[in-house]
This record gives C-alpha cells, sequence and structure tokens, in this order.
C-alpha cells in the first residue's frame, strides 16, 4: 500500500509541473467558460500514463488555444477529479488539485503571467497548459 501510495504522489508532483482549479477569486470569467462543471471523465478526454498512473486528461493541450476560456480536467481512470485549470484567453488564472486521499489540496491564482497566491506547492505559470510545456498559443 505504502508504495501506491508513494507512485501516486510521484505522479502527482510530475502532473503538478505538467501543469491544473476548482473556483478562486479571479477566476470568475473562466469558471463560467467551457468545461469547468464537468464532474464525470469526458468521452473525449485523453488518457496519459505517467509513473504508473492511468489518466484522463479534457480538454487537450491543443485545445488550448489564445481565444480559450474555461477549464482543462484531469481524472484518475475511476473517475476522481484530480485537477482542474481554469484559464482566461488562452491563459491559466487558477489551478487546484486534491490528492486522492483528501489528505491534501493545492490552490494557485495567477494575474499577469505570474504565481501570485498559493496554498500548497504550485507549478509555475510555464507549466500550463497540461501535458504540454509553455503556455497557451
Amino acid at each position: 500500500m505504502k508504495m501506491a501510495t508513494k507512485s501516486l504522489r510521484l505522479c502527482i508532483a510530475a502532473f503538478w509541473k505538467l501543469a491544473v482549479p476548482l473556483f478562486m477569486p479571479g477566476e470568475a470569467a473562466a469558471s463560467t467558460g467551457s468545461f469547468c462543471d464537468l464532474k464525470e471523465i469526458h468521452p473525449k478526454a485523453v488518457s496519459m500514463v505517467t509513473h504508473g498512473v492511468d489518466l484522463r486528461i479534457f480538454p487537450n493541450a491543443q485545445a488550448i488555444d489564445a481565444a480559450f476560456s474555461g477549464c482543462q480536467n484531469v481524472w484518475l481512470s475511476n473517475g476522481f477529479l484530480l485537477a482542474r485549470a481554469s484559464y482566461r484567453n488562452g491563459v491559466v488564472v487558477s489551478y487546484v488539485g486534491i490528492d486522492p486521499d483528501g489528505s491534501r489540496t493545492v490552490s494557485c491564482l495567477y494575474e499577469s503571467r505570474r504565481l501570485v497566491a498559493q496554498a500548497g506547492d504550485c507549478p509555475p505559470f510555464e507549466a500550463f497548459p497540461l501535458n504540454k510545456s509553455g503556455q497557451a498559443r
């Protein structure tokens, strides 16, 4: 059990570096956009395995362009919503990630392309969108 927990924590740590918010101040415009109310894995979610953990990401990084306002969601294959990143005009404005056991939540707020508030270990602005280095096109 300890090995599975360690693998999952490594996966989450790697995932933070790739770059995902539930609802924070400053994200109001993005949270009313596309995909921010998803609770279940979207049928068109992309599968990704990292550190032995099977993830589903929707929308994929290629869909996050300069016109995108909304949320990118990441689930474990069992349907647990692991993380959500909110974007306004293709730029990340907030991120929330939750450990599956509920022991830790990471909350991050970004303004002017930099991290301005955080609770936990937040990924750098450059880590967004998820599953792609660099910022939105």
